[in-house]
């Protein structure tokens, strides 16, 4: 037999039996022995009996043995025949507490099973990475920003989202293979003699340019070049 309370009523499912509201107010449980009696008080009906074995919650969890069954039951208990410790006051009657999602963001509460309060669970996406602590979880971006690198040597392969000061005259930049929406910027802070910019490979073209072999040139100091990919070529911002 379920008893559990909304609101201001307990309900009592019992199995072949219809289903009862009775107002909390007026519900009066007798215990004895193992037998429970539910009694509604205000026409003095008995509405339900069942063993104490067979009360069970609303996901219809056995409650318990006795003495779990009085502090479920919480008031309104008579009880005869049994040897029962009454819990101290706010020893609970029930759970009728529920909740929900406010504000205009995704949720993570997600329903209310029984007493049972599902929530669901973070999972980091690309560059995401979740640290449970006790009382928190760390939200930490990995990546997305720029890496900026002071070049003094004449070759370099660039890489991702790399910001790179070029400071030596004669240098060769090569970008890395081309991959969606990666981010690299060049930057000349020396007078240049013969600072290129080269692709990967033939056939990788920079606005429409084959730069693999003779490369994309900085003329003067403090000439930038900004490239962006569309994961086939590079292009000029």
């Amino acid at each position: 037999m379920k008893v559990y309370k909304v609101g201001e009523s307990v309900v009592i499912d019992q199995t072949a039996q219809p289903l009862l509201n009775i107002n909390e107010n007026e519900a009066i449980f007798k215990i004895e022995n193992d037998q429970v009696t539910i009694f509604n008080n205000r026409d003095k009906s008995i509405d339900r009996t069942d063993t104490i074995a067979n009360i069970q919650d609303f996901a219809g969890t056995p409650v318990g043995d006795l003495q779990d069954v009085v502090k479920y039951f919480g008031k309104g208990i008579i009880n005869r025949g049994s040897t029962v410790t009454i819990p101290a006051a706010g020893g609970g009657g029930g759970e009728v507490n529920t909740a929900s999602n406010v504000g205009a963001g995704d949720g993570i509460f997600k329903a209310k099973v029984g007493v049972d309060l599902e929530l669901k669970t973070l999972i980091g996406g690309t560059n995401i990475t979740l640290v449970p602590g006790t009382d928190d979880i760390t939200i930490d971006a990995a990546g997305g920003g720029w890496t900026r690198v002071t070049e003094t040597t004449a070759t370099r392969t660039a890489a991702a989202d790399e910001f790179i000061l070029v400071d030596v005259a004669t240098c060769t930049i090569t970008l890395p293979a081309p991959v969606d929406n990666v981010i690299i910027a060049i930057k000349a802070i020396v007078v240049p003699v013969d600072i290129q910019i080269k692709t990967s490979g033939a056939g990788i073209d920079i606005d429409g340019t084959d730069y693999s072999a003779a490369g994309l040139i900085l003329l003067t100091q403090w000439e930038q070049i900004s490239l962006i990919s569309d994961g086939t070529d590079w292009f000029i911002y």
